[in-house]
């Protein structure tokens, strides 16, 4: 199961006043008792139900009876969980499709 749990704009980090950066939070929970292991393809929406995005999270592995935080690029994984989420808009994610 995923979940997206927040879009939340990040003022701090534009590059101009136009131009926002939402950090967005998705959860993948995995209740089965085997290891999940797969790619997930993912389209992203914003609240017009229009097109923002798409993205590929390959090797996407998660233990038994376990939920985590949907990382795009876990090699680069800061120290800090507090920094972390799974994906950057320039528009808030609203909702969002399993291709």
């Amino acid at each position: 199961m995923l979940g997206l749990v927040e879009s939340r704009d990040s003022p701090l980090i534009r590059t101009d006043k136009r131009s926002g950066s939402y950090h967005n939070y998705l959860y993948i929970k995995n209740s089965a008792d085997t290891l999940f292991e797969d790619n997930i393809s993912l389209i992203f929406y914003n609240e017009n139900n229009n097109y923002i995005g798409a993205k590929v999270f390959n090797d996407v592995s998660v233990p038994p009876n376990s939920t985590q935080l949907l990382m795009e690029n876990k090699d680069t994984m800061s120290a800090d969980e507090w920094n972390q989420y799974t994906y950057r808009t320039k528009q808030e994610t609203v909702t969002f499709d399993v291709w």
